[in-house]
């Protein structure tokens, strides 16, 4: 997370923030993400998380980012 934040306009893809902690993909961190949005859940039951519209599950990924997303460049912000 800190890594994001420290980005220009705190934004960046999942790719730059790989090549920054010198992993070879981003798919190492999405279980990481989504740890901590249930972490998030369990500590703040009062909260509104997102929800699928189809099923009405929390989408636990989507929690640390609740900000936008740069559909241009995929950018989490």
């Amino acid at each position: 997370m800190m890594m994001l934040y420290y980005q220009t306009n705190c934004k960046a893809t999942g790719k730059q923030l790989a090549n920054l902690l010198n992993k070879k993909s981003h798919s190492v961190l999405n279980p990481q993400i989504g740890r901590l949005g249930k972490r998030f859940v369990s500590k703040l039951q009062d909260v509104q998380f997102p929800r699928r519209a189809k099923d009405g599950t929390i989408r636990y990924w989507h929690i640390p980012f609740l900000g936008e997303e740069d559909r241009n460049t995929a950018a989490l912000m």
